[in-house]
């Protein structure tokens, strides 16, 4: 079956869950709301487990990443069941996912994993194919500025930069090269056998003359995933290292970002940034960046708002978290402003944010058990 063909949710759809944790569940229910009834879901361990809770035509099977049952997928296809692949959305949330933070957006994808590019998904065909309307590219314009001014990205709970400087000399290129987990899917499909370090001698090779910042990833930084390295072998290779300070703020101060897939690098497109890609990210071999790798599927050469529309307006879901209704990206951008906003006007309340961010990964086990692993049946 073509799920390009798929694009219908059936009336009253059973939804099914492939090994979803039951706080991914609590956190994301109000996206699911939209494809079926929260009453008729289950979370579902293998082939048999979903033959066994009655799967039927009438039914979606979710994906979290690249957890994924293969043989499930084939039956599923022959069936015509609807099958889908959810990610996190590039603006995500206020706080980290691995803090168990309530997410803003996701995507929700018929064909796969947007990271991978061995493999299409909806967004590389939206990219592909689509037919940009002039209303689009103008809603972008005005998009890329508010995101810009506002400075959102995925995550938003780093406070503004106001006294960050780079100590470059005058006339020396600098370039930031961001960390990332060490095993994120993005990093794992998207440029195999690549890590920070390796990424830090690769541009320190290539820019022997240039300032290089690194700045660490803020899941890594948490202590949340993995992906430290010590500060004094970093400095081996980088100038600078710039870790608790907003990314907005960093890019202020810079002249090109080295990524391997990093969505900084889409950060920086949207700031006018030249952007080396190391990996093959989402955003890359449209044309907009300079990319060591290549993928043959991607022909078409974009503008920067054809790319934004692709990106932000037509591939995620964004919701309310506080309402649980939909809302559009120009609404989730200036949410997570204001969100932002009041987090840096108030020290007690960044103190108890980044208490509850430190507690919350630590105590998994008890929060299972609170919030009940049989809420999805």
């Amino acid at each position: 079956m073509d799920r390009l063909l798929s694009n219908t949710t059936p009336p009253g759809a059973k939804l099914y869950f492939y090994r979803f944790s039951t706080i991914r569940l609590h956190l994301m229910k109000s996206f699911f709301a939209q494809f079926g009834s929260l009453k008729s879901s289950f979370i579902i361990q293998s082939f048999s487990d979903a033959l066994s809770k009655e799967i039927d035509s009438n039914s979606i099977i979710f994906f979290w990443g690249k957890k994924r049952n293969e043989e499930l997928i084939a039956w599923a296809d022959s069936k015509e069941i609807p099958v889908r692949f959810v990610e996190d959305g590039f603006i995500r949330s206020l706080g980290l996912g691995s803090a168990l933070s309530r997410p803003i957006s996701i995507t929700v994808d018929r064909q796969g994993n947007y990271y991978d590019p061995a493999e299409r998904s909806d967004l590389e065909s939206i990219l592909e194919n689509r037919e940009f309307k002039d209303s689009e590219l103008q809603a972008a314009e005005s998009l890329i500025r508010l995101i810009v001014a506002t400075g959102v990205s995925k995550y938003n709970h780093q406070i503004d930069g106001a006294s960050f400087s780079i100590s470059a000399p005058i006339g020396q290129k600098v370039i930031l090269v961001p960390g990332q987990v060490d095993d994120d899917m993005s990093l794992l499909f998207g440029a195999p056998g690549m890590n920070n370090l390796k990424l830090l001698k690769l541009v320190r090779n290539a820019n022997p003359n240039s300032y290089i910042v690194y700045k660490p990833h803020p899941d890594v930084l948490s202590k949340n995933r993995n992906g430290h390295i010590d500060n004094s072998l970093l400095l081996k290779y980088a100038n600078m290292i710039a870790p608790n300070v907003r990314i907005a703020s960093v890019l202020e101060h810079v002249d090109e970002v080295h990524t391997s897939t990093s969505q900084v690098g889409f950060d920086a497109l949207l700031r006018g940034l030249r952007v080396v890609t190391y990996g093959m990210p989402f955003y890359a071999g449209w044309g907009l960046t300079t990319d060591l790798s290549r993928c043959e599927r991607r022909t078409r050469r974009l503008s920067l708002q054809q790319l934004v529309v692709g990106v932000l307006m037509h591939y995620p879901l964004y919701i309310n978290p506080k309402t649980g209704m939909l809302i559009d990206v120009f609404s989730a951008v200036q949410m997570m402003a204001e969100e932002n906003a009041i987090l840096k006007a108030n020290f007690l309340r960044r103190l108890g944010f980044r208490a509850v961010g430190w507690v919350l990964p630590k105590c998994r086990n008890l929060i299972f058990l609170l919030i009940g692993k049989k809420m999805m049946r």
